[in-house]
């Protein structure tokens, strides 16, 4: 009896996990995932170099309005940090603007 009960809080725990353990997403919770410039798809970043006139130096993937986004973020010739928020297709979302770190 009480290796039913462990059993049961064990099984009852994994699933809590497993949609996070499958990658989805809790439906409403928009996550920013920080990336590495080499783990952004080719478009993405040309698009962004193109935007921003100058190599990105780094990038989050976000969710807006149910899609995944890219923001990708530069340093200006006034090296002020700025970003560009561009579809995985490549389009523009948001044209660049001053970089607003979210983690502060």
């Amino acid at each position: 009896m009480h290796n039913r009960i462990i059993i049961s809080f064990v099984t009852a725990g994994l699933l809590s996990l497993a949609p996070h353990a499958s990658g989805q997403q809790p439906s409403g919770d928009a996550v920013d995932k920080v990336l590495s410039i080499s783990d952004v798809p080719l478009v993405v970043l040309n698009a962004a170099r193109a935007a921003l006139r100058t190599a990105p130096i780094g990038a989050k993937i976000k969710t807006d309005d149910g899609r995944q986004v890219y923001e990708i973020v530069g340093t200006n010739v006034y090296l002020k940090k700025v970003s560009v928020v561009v579809a995985s297709d490549g389009t523009i979302v948001k044209p660049v603007s001053p970089w607003e770190d979210d983690d502060d």
